[in-house]
């Protein structure tokens, strides 16, 4: 007598990792570009982890960096 086991695996959506996720958010946002905070809020990657990898997409020169009309806060733009 045998038995057999069927297993099934449930479908996952694959893991994002945070640069992903950050490349997400602005992509949706070309036109009026995010601060670092906005990405923040819409993803809910840690402050830090979104200034790596917008400093990461900075030294690839995929990210342009524009200053808000206070001067203080830096917007990015994906070329």
């Amino acid at each position: 007598m045998t038995i057999k086991i069927k297993m099934e695996v449930p479908d996952e959506e694959p893991t994002k990792f945070y640069a992903d996720l950050v490349l997400e958010a602005l992509q949706k946002h070309k036109t009026n570009g995010l601060s670092n905070w906005e990405i923040t809020e819409m993803t809910d990657v840690p402050v830090r982890r979104v200034r790596e990898e917008t400093q990461k997409l900075k030294q690839s020169n995929s990210l342009v960096e524009k200053s808000c009309r206070c001067k203080r806060t830096p917007i990015y733009f994906l070329k």
